[in-house]
């Protein structure tokens, strides 16, 4: 947001051109909607997450292990199996209450439609003004 504000100065400095006072109302509006924008997809991944394990009727938490391979070990320049150490990424389903998930969906879809109707208000207060030069 900074950059393209300071792209304009400098572009109204060097050259004359100015934005429109509808850009320059955007581009002031432009990190607050951003950051609405994550809250927004935060809340649609919590929700999808919250529903998928609704429909399965577990969760699943994932957790690395260490494990031990047979691998091949050069010892004196001759090549011989030999163990070496390795991580194996595990999934162990894990009951949910089926309660909790549901009131993570419903408080999910409030932040998300509070930050979808705090970024309209951002755009409409510059709805008004001209778009021209």
């Amino acid at each position: 947001m900074k950059t393209k504000i300071l792209v304009g100065a400098l572009c109204m400095v060097a050259s004359g051109c100015t934005m429109s006072p509808y850009d320059q109302c955007m581009a002031e509006k432009r990190g607050d909607m951003a950051s609405y924008d994550a809250e927004i997809r935060e809340a649609r991944e919590q929700i999808q997450e919250a529903e998928q394990n609704l429909s399965r009727g577990y969760t699943i938490f994932e957790s690395e292990v260490n494990t031990t391979t047979i691998g091949q070990c050069k010892v004196d320049g001759v090549t011989i199996p030999c163990s070496q150490p390795a991580k194996q990424k595990v999934e162990v389903p894990v009951p949910i209450s089926p309660a909790a998930e549901q009131a993570r969906i419903d408080r999910n879809s409030a932040i998300m439609e509070r930050a979808m109707s705090a970024k309209e208000g951002l755009a409409l207060q510059c709805q008004g003004l001209s778009r021209s030069v």
